[in-house]
């Protein structure tokens, strides 16, 4: 059986990392509502913050400013499909997403749908070789593995989920929030791709934050036009608001660096133990209302990072076939 080594330790403590900032960002998310109902407006502006922050780390290093501008070659060559770039556009699917599913799904049925997407579309993106570490077949640890992580996050949310009502649109939003999450996994694959070509994973980041950006702005400017969520003035936002733009950059690059060497399933299982694990500390050190921290959240825990280590036991003949 394959053990942990030095080359694939920094990338597992990478998407653990992901799962961290991820769940630190959803927790300032969480409060946009305090001054702003226009979500998708809200988070262009920390597109925009952290695109902002990418472009300065990038215009301060040499081989980051070529990587970047080796992108219309690559494109020209066939070194990277046109699609390959899109990654931003997937990412912009997640906000306009949950803007519309949580209010009608309330935050646990959405998030098991995300979920559920992104962990099931983690293995057919690694069964078709979309990403960078090429392809990986659906074994039986890897489909174990995903199974679990289905059942760890299904008990975190199994008492908000039996309170919750259920109307007729609820499977077609959960459709939506499943197709959400199939796109962070389409995402993740694509953005590795751009960070093999280029070999710089900032380049990818930024390349997913510039389009991301323009996908976000057409979607928020369509939204007003429509006066579905008209545009209004952010007020009184604290300097901790634009915190998601800083974190984003940072998750999104490590996901592009980390995927090459183990994959999208288990980038997306690492990063599910980083989430639960990040949540559980955040309700530990400030809890939120209606939320108690019980034996049941210390077990998902313990399943995510169970999950995550059980789809890594793929035998050792088996990876040198598949390289």
């Amino acid at each position: 059986m394959r053990s942990m080594h030095g080359s694939t330790a920094a990338p597992i403590a990478g998407a653990l990392m992901v799962g961290i900032l991820t769940a630190s960002q959803a927790r300032v998310v969480g409060s946009f509502h305090e001054f702003t109902q226009n979500d998708p407006e809200f988070v262009l502006v920390n597109y925009a913050v952290g695109l902002a922050v990418l472009s300065l780390i990038i215009l301060s290093r040499s081989s980051l400013r070529r990587a970047v501008s080796s992108l219309p070659r690559l494109l020209r060559t066939g070194q990277l499909r046109w699609y390959q770039c899109l990654g931003g556009v997937l990412g912009s699917w997640l906000v306009v997403s949950s803007s519309l599913c949580v209010p009608k799904l309330g935050l646990s049925l959405f998030v098991v749908a995300l979920i559920s997407g992104l962990i099931i579309a983690g293995v057919v993106v690694d069964a078709l070789g979309l990403g960078p570490a090429g392809r990986k077949p659906p074994s039986v640890p890897r489909v174990l593995g995903a199974f679990i992580a289905l059942t760890a996050v299904g008990l975190e949310v199994a008492p908000e989920l039996l309170t919750s009502g259920f109307s007729a649109t609820t499977p077609v939003y959960s459709l939506l929030a499943f197709s959400a999450g199939c796109g962070v996994a389409v995402q993740q694959a694509i953005n590795g791709r751009v960070a093999r070509a280029t070999g710089e994973p900032l380049a990818s980041g930024w390349l997913n934050f510039a389009i991301g950006a323009i996908a976000l702005a057409l979607v928020t400017l369509l939204l007003a036009v429509t006066q579905v969520t008209p545009l209004e003035p952010v007020q009184n936002m604290p300097w901790w608001a634009i915190t998601p733009g800083f974190m984003g950059a940072a998750f999104v690059s490590l996901a592009a660096w980390s995927v090459g060497a183990i994959g999208v399933l288990r980038l997306g299982l690492l990063s599910v133990a980083g989430q639960i694990l990040t949540a559980f500390a955040f309700d530990l050190v400030n809890p939120m209302v209606g939320i108690a921290m019980d034996q049941r959240t210390a077990i998902s825990c313990a399943l995510a990072l169970l999950a995550a280590y059980v789809s890594s036991r793929v035998p050792a003949k088996q990876v040198t076939h598949l390289a």
